[in-house]
Formats: C-alpha cells, sequence, structure tokens
C-alpha cells in the first residue's frame, strides 16, 4: 500500500525519470548501432508522447481560453523539429519542459504541505474542567467561557485567561521568542503556546477557530495564494511570441504569391521561418541556466527552490531580518557577572539553585559554571519570580521582585539582558546577565547589504529594550519590536511598496512574513514550517549566504538575458535573410541548433563556484 501511495506521490519525477532514461539509452545504441530511420522515429515518438502527453493534451484545451499558451509552443517546436529530422531535439526540448512543470509543481506542493505542517500543530482534542471533572472533548467543541486543564508539554488550544494554577509556557509559535513567559492567576494565553512546566486552568475567551494560531494559518493560506496567481514567464513568452511567428510564415508563404512570385518557393521559405523561429534555444538554455545556479547556489550553503526563486532575489529593495535564531543564535548565554565582591561565588550560588529549574535561563547559568556546584539542597520555587533555598542560608537566584519580597536591599540593574539577581540570606551578592549572542559575520552581512543599496529591516516580537540593543550591535538603523505575526506580515507588505521585499526567519511566528514577502528566506535550523514556506533555505544557518544569493541572482538574469537576445538577434538576421533570399536548410538550422548550443555553454558559465559568485 505505501509503494502504490509513493508511486502516486512521485509520479510525474518518476515518469521524467523514466523519459530521461529511455532517451539516453535511445541515443547511445543509434549512434552505435546503424538503425533505420523509421526505427528511430517511432522509438523517439514513442518517448516524446510519454512525456509530453500532458502538454499535448493542454494543447488542445487551451484553445478554449487561449490559442496561444506554452503548451501550443512546446508542441509547435517540437513538432517542426520532428519534421526536419531532429528526433533528438524534440524529445529534448520536451523533457526539460517537463523539468520545468515539475518544479512548478514542486513550488505549488510546498506551499500546500506548510499549510498542513501548520494545521498538524494544533491538537484535535481538549480537556474540559467540568462539574463532573475531566472530560476530553474535540477541540472544534470548544466555547467561549468554558474552563480548559492545561499541563507540561500540553499545547493551549484555544486564547484565554489563567484562572487557577501557574506554570511557565513557550510562546516561541507566536512571538518567535524561545524565552517562556510566567503564566499567572488572570495571565492572558494565547492558542499555540506549549505549556513548558506547571499545569493551569485557562477560561476560553475565544473558539478555537478564531484563536490566535488559527490566525497564523489563515494568514499563510492567503498569501501563498496569493502567490499561486502569477503568471509564469514562458506563457507570457507564449501569447506575444508564438503568434507573431505564425502570422509571419502564413504572410511569407502566401502573401507573395498573391503578386505572382512562385508558391513553393514562398512555401519553402516559410518552413525555414518557421525552423529558425522554433525557441528551442530559450526553452532550453533559459531552464539550464537556473539549474546552474541552484547547483551553485548549494554549492554555497543555500537550497534554491526552482528557478522561480532566482527571478525573485533578482532586483531585492529590502531585506526584514527577524531576530531570534536568525541573527541571533537563539540560545541564552551568560553575557557577563557583576559582583558585589566575588564573581565566582554569585554564579556557583546561581548554579546551585537553577540545577533545580528546566527554564532556559536557568540551563545557560548551570552550562556557564564549570566548577563544583556542591551537594543538592532543598529549594522552594516561586512562581515567576525565581528559585530561594530551605537551608539556613537562604540563597536565593530570581528576579527583582525576589529580592523586594525577600526583603533584600539592591538597585535595579537597567540593561536589555535579562538579569538574575542572587543573595544570600538579606545580603546581595550580585548580578548574573543572560542574553542571546549575537551570530558571527552578521555585522559584516548588513553593511554589505547597506553599501550596496539595500534596505535593511529587523523585526520581532521581544521587547523594545532587546530589539534595540541587539540592532545597535548588529548596525540596523531601523527595527520594530514586540510585534505579533500579522503585525510583521503587515509590515512586509507595506514595505513591497517601494520593491521586492525579502524576509528572513526561522520559526512558525514568521511563516506568515515569509508568504508574504517576495523572497522568503528560511534558516536550516529553523521549523518545518517555515522551511516549506520559503523560497530559499540556508543550510549552514549563516545570513553570509544571502549577499552571494543576490550576487548570484543578479548573474542568473544577466546569462539569461544574453541568452534571450543572442538567440532572438541570431534568428531575426537569418529570418530576414530566408525571407528576402533562399538560404539553405543547414543555415535555418544553425539557427535554432546551433545557437542553442552556444546559449547553453553560456549558462554552464553559473556552475562556476567562487567566494563572491
Amino acid at each position: 500500500m505505501k509503494f502504490v501511495e509513493f508511486i502516486k506521490e512521485k509520479y510525474e519525477l518518476i515518469k521524467v525519470v523514466i523519459a530521461a532514461i529511455a532517451t539516453a539509452a535511445a541515443t547511445i545504441i543509434f549512434k552505435v548501432n546503424d538503425t533505420d530511420n523509421v526505427v528511430r522515429l517511432i522509438t523517439y515518438i514513442l518517448i516524446y508522447v510519454f512525456i509530453g502527453f500532458d502538454a499535448i493534451v493542454g494543447t488542445f484545451k487551451g484553445f478554449r481560453k487561449s490559442f496561444f499558451n506554452e503548451n501550443f509552443l512546446m508542441v509547435l517546436a517540437t513538432v517542426v523539429a520532428f519534421v526536419l529530422g531532429e528526433y533528438l531535439e524534440a524529445v529534448a526540448v520536451m523533457l526539460l519542459f517537463a523539468v520545468g512543470e515539475l518544479f512548478e509543481d514542486f513550488a505549488e506542493e510546498r506551499s500546500e504541505k506548510a499549510i498542513v505542517a501548520l494545521t498538524e500543530l494544533m491538537p484535535e482534542k481538549a480537556t474540559l474542567l467540568t462539574s463532573e471533572g475531566e472530560v476530553s472533548v474535540n477541540v472544534s467543541d470548544v466555547k467561549v467561557g468554558d474552563r480548559l486543564i492545561v499541563k507540561t508539554g500540553d499545547r493551549i488550544v484555544c486564547d484565554g485567561v489563567v484562572v487557577d494554577g501557574s506554570g511557565l509556557v513557550d510562546n516561541s509559535m507566536l512571538t518567535g521568542e524561545s524565552l517562556p513567559i510566567s503564566a499567572l492567576n488572570g495571565s492572558f494565553v494565547n492558542s499555540g503556546a506549549v505549556v513548558s512546566n506547571g499545569s493551569f486552568v485557562v477560561e476560553s475567551t475565544a473558539t478555537a477557530e478564531f484563536s490566535s494560531a488559527s490566525k497564523i494559518l489563515k494568514l499563510v493560506k492567503e498569501e501563498t495564494e496569493k502567490k499561486s496567481a502569477k503568471e509564469k514567464f514562458i506563457t507570457r513568452f507564449a501569447a506575444i511570441y508564438t503568434p507573431i511567428v505564425i502570422v509571419l510564415a502564413v504572410l511569407v508563404a502566401f502573401l507573395p504569391p498573391i503578386f505572382g512570385l512562385d508558391l513553393k518557393t514562398w512555401v519553402q521559405r516559410a518552413l525555414n521561418l518557421l525552423v529558425i523561429s522554433c525557441p528551442c534555444a530559450l526553452v532550453i538554455s533559459v531552464p539550464l541556466a537556473y539549474f546552474a545556479a541552484v547547483g551553485n547556489a548549494f554549492s554555497n550553503g543555500m537550497i534554491v527552490k526552482g528557478g522561480v526563486a532566482l527571478e525573485k532575489a533578482n532586483g531585492i529593495k529590502t531585506v526584514v531580518f527577524d531576530k531570534t535564531g536568525t541573527l541571533t543564535n537563539g540560545k541564552f548565554e551568560v553575557i557577563a557577572v557583576y559582583p558585589q565582591e566575588n564573581a565566582e561565588k554569585v554564579l556557583k550560588t546561581a548554579a546551585m539553585l537553577e540545577r533545580y529549574s528546566n527554564h532556559p535561563i536557568a540551563a545557560a547559568i548551570v552550562s556557564e559554571y564549570d566548577g563544583d556546584i556542591g551537594a543538592e539542597i532543598s529549594v522552594n520555587e516561586i512562581a515567576g519570580m525565581g528559585i530561594v533555598s530551605e537551608t539556613d542560608e537562604k540563597l536565593a537566584a530570581g528576579n527583582y521582585k525576589l529580592m523586594q519580597k525577600l526583603g533584600v536591599s539592591c538597585q535595579a540593574l537597567q540593561t536589555a539582558d535579562t538579569v538574575v539577581y542572587v543573595s544570600q540570606g538579606d545580603k546581595f551578592l550580585g548580578y548574573v546577565t543572560i542574553g542571546d549572542s549575537i551570530k558571527s559575520g552578521v555585522n559584516e552581512v548588513i553593511a554589505g547589504l547597506v553599501a550596496d543599496g539595500t534596505a535593511v529591516l529587523m523585526l520581532t516580537g521581544d521587547n523594545m529594550a532587546t530589539a534595540e540593543r541587539v540592532a545597535k550591535e548588529v548596525g540596523i538603523k531601523k527595527f520594530r519590536a514586540e510585534l505579533m505575526p500579522d503585525d510583521k506580515r503587515a509590515i512586509v507588505a507595506e514595505y513591497k511598496n517601494g520593491g521586492k521585499v525579502a524576509f528572513v526567519g526561522d520559526g512558525i511566528n514568521d511563516a506568515p512574513s515569509l508568504a508574504a514577502s517576495d523572497l522568503a528566506i528560511a534558516m536550516g535550523s529553523g521549523t518545518d514550517v517555515a522551511s516549506l514556506c520559503s523560497d530559499v533555505i540556508l543550510t549552514n544557518n549563516n545570513v553570509a549566504a544571502i549577499p552571494k544569493l543576490i550576487k548570484l541572482s543578479k548573474k542568473t538574469a544577466r546569462i539569461v538575458k544574453e541568452n534571450i537576445f543572442c538567440s532572438i538577434a541570431v534568428k531575426a538576421a537569418v529570418l530576414v535573410l530566408s525571407v528576402v533570399l533562399s538560404v539553405p536548410m543547414w543555415l535555418a538550422i544553425f539557427a535554432d541548433v546551433g545557437v542553442m548550443a552556444l546559449a547553453c555553454l553560456n549558462s554552464v558559465r553559473l556552475t562556476k563556484r567562487r567566494k563572491t559568485v
């Protein structure tokens, strides 16, 4: 059963692979053996129909809407190639056209998978608190005012207010920040958040359909639908190029004989015109340029999802960065220790207490202290404040509110980093600051983008003070903080009015912005949803690849334009000659096959890897 499902899912890919193998095998056999021309023709026609059946059918179906669609363009080019005896060329053109269609299908498929992945994140069941006890119900049946019990590891299914109990919740799905927040009596919690510690009762203020997580799903759906409506290059090209060629061929064949000139001569010239006008050079060399550039990008630490993504990267005016996990490492570290007397004692005391907590800040402190923490002690964790030992020493580590509660005299430390206050009895020992460190090389990347005239913006769900610190350290002048996913998306849409926008992110909360941007770039270490919504994945999680991507896209666009210009210029010159004079057939074939070979060689230049692309 699984095998059958695999075949259905990968049918188009399998078909392309089989056709490619059959074409290669037939070509080798015909080169080695002196095969009858009829056998060669039948063999290539069978392969052609196998790989091009959808395009052939699409040609006739397209007549209802637009006679000159991209399927008609391919069929016309390949049929003329068969007429001229260029069987291999006809099959090769259709095979590459099928590969291009495969990339388009892949782009649509990954958008659908992103939506499915988001949907699967939310549980189907919730635990409802009733007068009869705990009852498991479908999430869709939860109403406003219902009370739900959530425990460690549970994902909150509806927006609501905590009415009993306490704990810590990971709100990264909405804000992108990995630092858990306290959920106390009266606190508002969002759907999609995960309870990382504790348990509490939530009174729902919205049904699952209208909660925060559902809004993210709706935003992603809206933006992916907008993208799928864009026309492909080859569709636009076919609509203009094909009718011009056909009209010229008809005029060349039948207009001169009206004035008494030889019909056979002018029909032959019209046939030459069709041969010359076959867009094989464009059909093959343009995709080849993109394939070569995609390979180049991969060697530079990027997975680029096809030529469409490279087209999007060309002409980027603004690069918008998420903060956590993109510009920063997304991992909390001890930034500094400010002791009243002894720094080691401050850090050791904090580590002794924090080893009993599963909070990321606690883990950072314990990881930083590499000495002997000492024997286990009894502690009491005060929700939303910190930890206090039950020993005679009364050791404490937590926030400023904890110090006030314990009557410890100290000043509040003014910093954008998270501060852990450490005390012993009523004596204040010092501060430990924890923050998210900047990724190596980010400053140079930002400076390079700005120097090249690209606008840079940072958007984050984190607080203003932290955002300001990070922006200052990396050299970003424009930033916005304390944003929800819809806020980020709206800002991206606003900047798109000034030109193409690239968004770089890694979290579920970034999915709407990634979908809304012209070019979506996801970190390789980010969530599956972010990767599925992206056009480009940075496999090494290094934003240094972004300037390389932009340069590569510009070079690719330049080579594609060279191929188009060269093809059209040569074809136009020979076309004029074929109409005015009776040019030999070999010259007409050169204008098609020869130019195609030159264009392909030009495209292959993109495979060369350089440090700066």
